[in-house]
């Protein structure tokens, strides 16, 4: 049956593909007809670099990056005596993006090209064939480019038309080679620069000149030649899927004989071993001041500043703090929590820091044993339980559908598909209080709480804490992707009375010798003083005897302390024994009254070669908590470690939706109008829970069903 349905989508494939040429003939024939309505895009290629000379200092005025050039823009020249883009590159480019560009008879499009794109592209759809393919040329990518900065994707047919006028115009008016200068001159392909010329320099430090090492130059030129399909991806996950790009296009460069199969495994092997990029212009900075550096040129790069211009950036930072918490990102430093002795770091596991100023959102910390420094910024991993407070209790506390005192399932459940859900370890423990529950990590807990609350009600907490999403699945109430410091400054609104601070690394900006005014962080109030405070409580139980974390991470501030952990799994497809005794993620993330702190240490890969020995759980335990307490207790040296306070204010009108009414007193007319219109949905109690219920009076414990109605 199977093969008759294949066959029958193939025909469907032919008749379509039949219909697309006939329609694509009429489409060039329209093409070259009205060509000249499209617009005359000039090429204008400038022929001066651009350059920003910054200097980056510490909160102290002690230089954390010396003057340094960031080319912004470096002309391409492709042929001729001042050539600066090797021929090399060019061919691999051409190899992975427009075959015929020089070859071929039609100006400015390709036939096949368009044919092909859209045989892959229906395939897709069709689950029959592998991701599907762009078929544009460089004329086509160039024309884009030009009219949409290259950072819009807008597929309609009549944006495709007007690109392909746009793209005949030019291929009519320019040479081949300024076509291709122009092309390369518009890549997009770090955050800081335009042109593929700085971006070379930006990423290796060095411009696109032939290295003594023949393997590690041909490495260089496949990244580069392949960077251009997903540039944000391949430099973010540089280690997984950017290595992987780079050998795909090798591939291509040896089956199209631009090198040969020495020159292949060379190169592959300098891939694995050798092929490194510098992100946020890292180059000869110490590795502890790379990845705050990098923060500082993220947020530099949404900043209207001169092209040329000579940038001096005092931070928030102070090079000691970093200069030990990248000891304690490298395993190295002494354990500072008495009885807990610093556990080795597995083989292969990398870590990531990030520490925020819990009031102001200063950014204090940014640190990693990876060489990629975007790791504790940019990098996300699955939260694990940690997203627990945030996602699940918080909403549910905020719109009254728990409180401090509620009860909730402690045994295994589900989620709705019928897909079940255990706790850790297997256990079961029966109705529990919240604190328990949040205490002792459960997950049944936490899908209950998730299940409360709607879509908006949660985003009315999670947007002004920077991590929102258009909608949520029900695994995301145990894993949510995040990075360190978006969990760090999430963490902050717990311990500052419910406000987030948006965090910035950067405190001052000269700009030429003059001071750039820079605006307020921006506060936004996450939730309410009260839930926060409820937060804060159930956190403490973490450390407590029967809480995850009993032996470690103990609150060194009474009050002022409250921490979370988490850990998640493997996909099915990992090895063992990763899949049965192991994490890919081990986080642990905390507030205090002084700094909020998230720490992670997890796997390059979901392969399952690296992972976290999550059996027995002493060794993920020793391995994140030396991390947090290493990372909080000397950040906070020196600090007024007073308890929390709390103000009483409620969750801004702008980001609440309607609140429940108090369902303890008597209800009047209102109350019911409002609670009909919010349509709160009923905790499901498995039969023990309704059981525990129906034995103890209601003087002590709130049934949830009974105030709201079963569903």
């Amino acid at each position: 049956m199977k093969n008759i349905i294949k066959k029958l989508l193939a025909i469907l494939l032919l008749i379509v593909l039949g219909l697309t040429a006939v329609a694509f003939t009429a489409g060039v024939v329209l093409l070259h007809k009205d060509a000249h309505n499209a617009r005359t895009i000039e090429l204008q290629n400038s022929s001066s670099p651009l350059a920003q000379s910054f200097t980056i200092t510490d909160q102290n005025g002690a230089v954390i990056q010396g003057s340094s050039s960031v080319y912004k823009y470096v002309p391409a020249v492709v042929s001729g005596n001042e050539q600066n883009v090797p021929d090399l590159y060019i061919k691999a480019l051409l190899a992975v993006e427009d075959s015929s560009f020089y070859s071929r008879k039609t100006k400015g499009y390709s036939i096949k090209g368009i044919l092909n794109a859209f045989a892959s592209e229906l395939l897709a759809r069709l689950h029959l064939g592998s991701e599907a393919r762009g078929g544009s040329t460089i004329d086509q990518q160039l024309a884009k480019n030009l009219a949409l900065g290259g950072y819009k994707s807008d597929k309609t047919l009549s944006r495709k038309l007007t690109e392909l006028m746009d793209a005949h115009s030019i291929a009519n008016r320019y040479s081949r080679n300024d076509i291709l200068a122009a092309y390369l001159n518009t890549l997009r392909l770090t955050p800081d620069t335009i042109g593929v010329n700085a971006a070379w320099y930006n990423l290796f430090g060095k411009p696109a000149d032939k290295p003594k090492d023949k393997g590690l130059y041909l490495a260089q030129i496949a990244f580069m030649a392949g960077l251009g399909q997903a540039p944000s991806t391949y430099t973010q996950q540089f280690d997984a899927a950017g290595k992987k790009r780079a050998t795909t296009v090798l591939g291509v460069m040896k089956e199209e004989n631009i090198i040969s199969s020495s020159d292949y495994d060379m190169a592959i092997k300098a891939v694995k071993s050798e092929l490194k990029i510098n992100l946020g212009s890292s180059q000869g900075v110490p590795k502890a001041y790379q990845a705050y550096i990098a923060q500082v040129q993220n947020e530099v790069a949404s900043m209207a500043l001169p092209k040329n211009a000579t940038i001096e950036i005092k931070t928030y930072a102070t090079k000691s703090q970093l200069d030990y918490l990248q000891t304690v990102a490298d395993h190295q430093a002494a354990s500072m929590t008495e009885n807990l002795p610093r556990a080795e770091l597995p083989k292969g596991i990398l870590t990531a820091i990030s520490v925020v100023d819990t009031k102001t959102g200063h950014i204090l910390g940014l640190n990693t044993n990876s060489d990629n420094p975007l790791l504790p910024i940019s990098a996300v991993r699955s939260s694990g339980s940690t997203i627990k407070p945030l996602l699940d209790y918080a909403p549910a506390l905020e719109y009254g559908y728990i409180n401090a005192n509620s009860t909730l399932n402690g045994n295994a459940s589900s989620y709705s598909d019928g897909t079940p859900l255990a706790n850790y370890g297997g256990n079961n423990y029966g109705p529990v209080s919240v604190a328990f529950a949040l205490g002792d990590s459960l997950n049944s807990a936490a899908l209950q709480t998730f299940q409360m609350t709607s879509t908006e009600q949660k985003n009315s907490i999670m947007k002004p804490l920077g991590i929102a999403s258009a909608g949520y699945d029900e695994a995301q109430a145990i894993g949510y992707n995040i990075s360190t410091l978006q969990e760090a400054s999430a963490y902050s609104a717990i311990g500052n009375d419910g406000l987030r601070v948006t965090p910035t690394a950067i405190a001052s900006i000269k700009v030429n010798g003059q001071d750039l005014p820079l605006p307020e962080s921006e506060s936004q109030r996450a939730m309410s003083s009260s839930t926060a405070q409820t937060l804060v409580n159930l956190m403490q139980n973490v450390t407590q005897s029967n809480g995850s974390e009993p032996y470690a991470a103990q609150p060194q501030w009474p009050g002022a302390f409250a921490t979370k952990s988490g850990l998640s799994n493997f996909p099915e497809s990992a090895t063992e024994p990763a899949r049965s005794q192991g994490a890919p993620d081990a986080w642990m993330a905390a507030t205090s009254s002084g700094v909020s702190t998230s720490v992670w240490a997890g796997s390059p890969d979901m392969s399952g070669k690296y992972y976290i020995p999550a059996a027995p759980i002493d060794v993920e335990n020793n391995v994140r908590v030396y991390l947090l307490n290493n990372t909080i207790r000397y950040m906070n040296q020196g600090r007024d470690m007073s308890p929390f306070t709390y103000t009483g204010q409620r969750l801004a009108a702008s980001n609440a939706v309607p609140q429940i009414p108090d369902v303890t007193q008597p209800a009047n007319s209102a109350d019911i109008k409002a609670v009909q219109g919010l349509n709160p949905k009923a905790p499901k109690l498995s039969d023990d829970l309704q059981n525990y219920y129906n034995q103890h009076s209601q003087d002590q414990l709130l049934d949830p069903a009974k105030v709201y109605g079963a569903n």
